[in-house]
């Protein structure tokens, strides 16, 4: 009856319409006296379950002599959805196998082996889009007819409820499996030198997916002269696609090592090594529709004449020489030098490769006599030091090459024009593009004191350079060109960290705790922006990430006196939402707008660990919180969807003017609608991620059983969460145009579990 209230308020306000509803129809909603005509449906009560079930367990082996030493594991993991009658799970089995061989003194050999079997089972609808339709479900649309177990012609597009979660309307299936091996030697050669020793290592990553979406015809049903009759939707009987791809990539690297210390003071630690780095990846698609039978979920079975089919493939190649040098003087200064010289193929020849280096110090100032005579409160403490470059080639590939599609239609001229297929340009070149590069400096220190507490700290700066990004300029759309990227991007990183941990036994109590504060501002400093670009618009000076653009909310009209006596956009009235005149000149355009120096990645990132152990009994704790951080949350609400609750109770009308929240709108349909501030919300949040009690079993007991150890443990997640961020995830990372406001929130986690070794 609320949401009746609020299309009321639509269809006069918004609109100009009559009301659709009477008093005594909304009355209808309210008392559920007619659930047929009037319903009162709450979509998360009816899909959502309180709880569901996940289960893990792991088997692992260790053992070996001399020559041989081993460790093997086998795990499995099964994780249920959280919807009523769902068609949709998790499972996964993992297999670990590490072996170490000593082949002789002085030769040694690993063979490290992990696979994985994944297997995603889910809904024709994916996660997103279902939780996206649940939290706006019309509330005036039945699920099933009253007494029946009829599923109701949906409201919005095909989205019942009931056959989104249960698989009638189909499904999707994504299964991987996962291969990686580590192959490695090392070899000592003391006759050569002392200290001297040659090693490598072969890595193999396999990754091998197949995807299913079985899409079938479902029936949704109407009610016609007292008769249930039954509507089809989705294809003509059923559609499937399939499509498989494979990654395999090849790591292979060589290096020479070399350590040795002279006079016990001084210490030089080494290498030396060349890495290569292969990898091709293939696609194949197919798909068929109209079953005869859905059956058979198998391409064969369908219409060939509806077949289709596609692939691409692609490869990959680095090549890198690399190195350091480790140096220090009696474990009391240090030095260390390394580098890398790094070749990509998604740059042209000549700025395919590009050198890295970076250097680091640190004195150990607590193994001074000066300190260890006059500070003894701190037994350990060190300055440290560091400046380096590392290189991205993470960008679409081939940006130096001109590429050209004949994909495009073009329409030739004349009497009658007739579409063809033409090769057309769709990129230009850029043969100087080349790495990006970030440069970092650090400097902090480590310390120890009064044998409970250390403390830690870091300031850091990161420049990045060389950022590929347009010009300026505009090129009209006819010409058909576009200007390729250039190194012409700045931006840079600046802030501190901190780490302070304690640690401390009271008789058969210990307490151990840490605490870590990180702060991270970023900036770009220089963007080719377009000459005469509003200082209140430009991305220069803005956070990384800094990407809306919108209307400074102030306030709300709440009276006629108050919109008549200040800039609005021309279909404004009492109750909209008021924009800053930016530029002060009577008049609310889109030169207004702002771009807020405010994004979804935290500036503050903070956590505390508390841990308590007594005899057997142990309780740990971990607390995460993030600040400077804002979700643009704006529901998808009006006539295509529900209202929070929140902005139902506190909304302007004329009978509440003072009001949070501005009155009813239908999307964009009122100046509410247009991206402004007033949405971005603060998402800073404090969360207690995990929790966990745990006794192990006392050794008196355990020494009468056939077990070396049991140990019991109740662990949760995501239990408690502090913010003033409503009705969404703060943790979400889609945070523009939205979309945070649809994202499927974390869920709250309790395991029970034992560790058990024999």
């Amino acid at each position: 009856w609320q949401f009746a209230e609020m299309i009321n308020e639509i269809e006069t306000g918004v609109y100009g319409r009559e009301p659709m509803y009477s008093d005594e129809q909304i009355e209808l909603f309210r008392n559920g006296q007619d659930p047929e005509n009037y319903p009162n449906v709450n979509a998360l009560d009816k899909v959502l379950k309180n709880w569901t079930t996940q289960t893990r367990h792991n088997l692992s082996a260790s053992g070996g002599g001399e020559v041989i030493q081993y460790y093997f594991s086998l795990g499995y993991q099964f994780d249920d959805n959280y919807y009523e009658n769902s068609a949709s799970y998790y499972e996964q089995y993992n297999l670990r196998s590490n072996v170490d061989i000593k082949a002789t003194e002085n030769l040694r050999f690993k063979v490290n082996i992990a696979a994985r079997q994944e297997d995603r089972n889910g809904n024709h609808y994916s996660s997103e889009w279902t939780w996206r339709y649940l939290v706006k479900y019309d509330p005036r649309a039945n699920i099933f007819w009253p007494g029946t177990d009829y599923p109701v012609v949906a409201a919005q597009d095909d989205f019942n409820a009931y056959t989104a979660v249960n698989g009638a309307m189909g499904y999707q299936d994504n299964k991987s499996s996962v291969f990686n091996a580590d192959l490695q030697f090392e070899w000592d050669l003391p006759f050569v030198t002392n200290g001297l020793s040659v090693g490598g290592n072969i890595y193999i990553d396999r990754d091998d997916n197949f995807y299913k979406h079985f899409q079938k015809a479902f029936y949704l049903y109407e009610k016609l002269n007292d008769e249930y009759v039954p509507k089809k939707f989705g294809p003509s009987n059923a559609f499937l696609e399939e499509n498989m791809n494979q990654n395999v990539g090849f790591t292979s690297n060589f290096r020479i090592n070399y350590e040795h210390s002279f006079n016990d003071v001084h210490n030089l630690n080494a290498f030396v090594a060349y890495e290569q780095y292969e990898s091709r990846y293939d696609y194949l698609y197919g798909s068929r529709q109209d079953y005869v039978s859905t059956i058979i979920d198998q391409l064969f079975a369908g219409d060939q004449t509806t077949a289709q089919n596609d692939g691409t493939s692609s490869e990959s190649a680095h090549q890198n020489y690399f190195g350091r040098v480790d140096y220090n003087f009696s474990e009391k200064y240090l030095l260390q030098f390394n580098w890398r010289y790094d070749g990509s193929e998604n740059f042209p020849k000549g700025n395919r490769f590009g050198f890295f280096p970076g250097v680091s110090g640190g004195w150990r100032i607590s193994e001074e006599p000066f300190w260890k005579e006059n500070i003894g409160a701190f037994d350990y403490f060190k300055l440290r030091g560091s400046w380096g470059q590392m290189g991205n080639d993470r960008i679409a590939p081939f940006q130096y090459m001109t590429t050209y599609t004949f994909d495009r239609p073009a329409i030739l001229g004349g009497s009658t024009p007739q579409p063809i297929t033409g090769v057309w340009q769709n990129r230009t070149g850029n043969p100087n593009v080349t790495w990006e590069v970030a440069t970092t400096t650090n400097i902090g220190f480590d310390s120890r004191f009064l044998d409970m507490f250390t403390f830690d700290f870091d300031l850091f700066q990161t420049k990045r350079e060389n950022i590929l990004a347009q010009r300026n300029a505009a090129i009209p759309e006819y010409a058909g060109l576009a200007l390729p990227d250039e190194n012409i991007g700045e931006a840079e990183a600046k802030g501190y960290e901190v780490v302070l941990g304690f640690t401390k036994r009271f008789g058969e109590f210990r307490i151990n705790a840490s605490a870590n504060y990180s702060y991270a501002k970023s900036e770009i400093t220089y963007m080719d922006e377009p000459e005469g670009v509003l200082d209140w618009q430009a991305i220069t000076g803005k956070s990384i990430g800094a990407n809306w653009l919108m209307y400074d909310g102030i306030g709300i009209f709440r009276t006629e006196e108050d919109l008549n006596n200040y800039p609005h956009l021309p279909s404004a009235e009492v109750g909209d939402i008021k924009f800053r005149d930016v530029d002060d000149n009577g008049v609310i355009d889109g030169d207004d707008q702002i771009r807020p120096d405010k994004t979804a990645t935290p500036e503050i990132i903070y956590g505390l660990n508390l841990g308590v152990d007594w005899r057997q009994w142990s309780l740990s704790t971990l607390w995460q919180g993030a600040s400077n951080v804002w979700q643009y949350i704006f529901w998808e609400s009006g006539t295509i969807g529900n209202f929070t609750k929140d902005f139902y109770e506190n909304r302007w009308t004329a009978e509440n003017p003072n009001s949070a929240y501005p009155r009813v709108y239908d999307r964009q349909a009122t100046v509410t609608g247009q991206e402004n501030t007033f949405w971005l919300k603060d998402a800073s949040y404090l969360r207690l991620k995990n929790v966990q009690l745990a006794y192990t079993l006392p050794d008196r007991v355990v020494s009468r059983l056939p077990i070396d150890n049991l140990r019991l443990y109740v662990s949760g997640y995501n239990l408690l969460t502090f913010t003033e961020l409503k009705n969404t995830d703060p943790e979400t990372t889609e945070g523009d145009q939205g979309f945070a406001a649809w994202s499927t929130p974390q869920s709250k986690v309790i395991n029970f579990g034992l560790s058990l070794s024999f």
